[in-house]
């Protein structure tokens, strides 16, 4: 019994080594930085938690049966105290590079209980046993306890870190939710916006046809088509018998020329002036014709030489080539230069023609040769005839010769060009 005893217990004494052996071997670097450095699988974690969880429990229940085995009272509070250190070692138990520690802890215990259930009482002889197992206990404890105390330590850090960060990226979320709510507004109002622009659409499209409605009235006229004629005209006496010459003889009235001039000084178109303004005056009133058009036909009373009556029109044509194009008007018209009242044409204010024969019905054709790419001016006047009783002003265009040649087409821009 004493040979099987002495062998017992030196199998524990081997256990235990090996387990002293385990925590503080040469070989193995059980130091706290080792832990530090220990990389922690996320995905496993878990399971190895639980595995270390499960050791630690096996080893607490160990304990307790090897406590109940020895009738020692001294002993069984030493085996209660390791019970109480495994039960620390399980509550902090949350790195995987205790596992190993806590396996050898319970393959330790293990052992124990298995010699203790052949063994009645183990008495004073196991005394020198638990300073190693408490020793081991101890270290495992420490190390645990330092484990615990530098990963709260890099936890504080992180969480003063993140603290910062959140203090720092708060103004910034404070100016994106400012920029948000700027949006927000802008997202309302662009909102309104669309659908202000779609019922505009929607009206659009009736107005659209509508509008086609109404330019198909139009298709055949001056509006829609700048080969029919529209030009301005004036007609104008030059003598009051009452009292004077008409507006005290000013020119501002009769295109920059005097209406004495007009009336005895042989008045003639190349005269008037350039001034948009003062011709604007004079031709208020425009003509819409087909390609043959009369525009006056007047017979009046005369009661002396110094009164006239004159008829003009101003044409205005566009030359839309690059190349001059050339046109030629007929016409009818009045003068009489007996009382020096001519009749004349003007192109781009020269003195194209004139004339102070005595025509009670005469004709002209003219030729013009219009400069390429340009808006040109043409200006034809009639005086009246001869007194005859009456006196006639007359202006008639004839063969329809105002229908223009290709290139060329009628502009009415009187109203708002700067010169002629």
């Amino acid at each position: 019994e004493q040979q099987n005893f002495v062998v017992e217990m030196m199998s524990l004494v081997v256990v235990c080594l090996a387990v002293v052996g385990v925590l503080s071997a040469s070989g193995q670097d059980v130091s706290v930085d080792r832990y530090r450095r220990t990389e922690i699988d996320p995905v496993n974690l878990a399971a190895e938690i639980n595995a270390i969880i499960s050791n630690v429990q096996e080893a607490d229940s160990t304990l307790s049966t090897v406590r109940d085995a020895i009738p020692d009272l001294a002993a069984k509070g030493r085996f209660d105290s390791m019970s109480n250190q495994v039960s620390a070692l399980r509550e902090i138990a949350d790195d995987r590079a205790l596992n190993d520690e806590v396996a050898g802890l319970s393959n330790l215990v293990g052992n124990i209980k298995t010699t203790a259930d052949a063994t009645v009482s183990i008495g004073d002889e196991t005394a020198d046993l638990f300073p190693g197992i408490e020793s081991s206990l101890s270290n495992a404890n420490t190390l645990a306890t330092d484990m615990f105390v530098e990963n709260l330590r890099q936890e504080q850090v992180r969480l003063e870190l993140n603290t910062r960060l959140a203090s720092d990226l708060r103004p910034a979320i404070d100016g994106l939710e400012d920029v948000n709510s700027a949006f927000g507004g802008f997202g309302a109002s662009a909102r309104s916006l669309f659908e202000s622009i779609e019922t505009m659409a929607s009206l659009s499209e009736e107005s659209v046809v509508d509008l086609n409605t109404f330019l198909a009235h139009f298709a055949n006229t001056r509006f829609a088509n700048s080969n029919l004629p529209i030009f301005r005209y004036a007609q104008w006496s030059t003598y009051n018998q009452n009292c004077c010459w008409y507006w005290d003889n000013r020119n501002d009235l009769n295109g920059a020329v005097a209406p004495s001039t007009w009336g005895d000084s042989n008045g003639r178109a190349y005269q008037m002036t350039t001034n948009v303004a003062y011709m604007r005056t004079l031709y208020n009133k425009r003509v819409y014709c087909g390609w043959t058009c009369a525009v006056f036909n007047k017979e009046w009373y005369s009661y002396s030489s110094t009164n006239s009556m004159q008829g003009s029109v101003l044409m205005r044509i566009r030359n839309t080539t690059p190349s001059s194009v050339s046109w030629s008007m007929t016409y009818y018209y009045t003068s009489y230069g007996g009382w020096n009242e001519y009749a004349s044409i003007s192109f781009n204010g020269a003195n194209t023609w004139s004339t102070s024969s005595n025509c009670g019905r005469c004709t002209r054709s003219q030729s013009f040769s219009f400069p390429a790419n340009r808006v040109s001016t043409v200006i034809v006047v009639s005086s009246s005839s001869a007194q005859s009783g009456t006196r006639t002003m007359h202006m008639s265009f004839i063969n329809n010769s105002l229908k223009l040649p290709a290139g060329l087409e009628w502009v009415d821009d009187l109203d708002y060009i700067s010169s002629l």
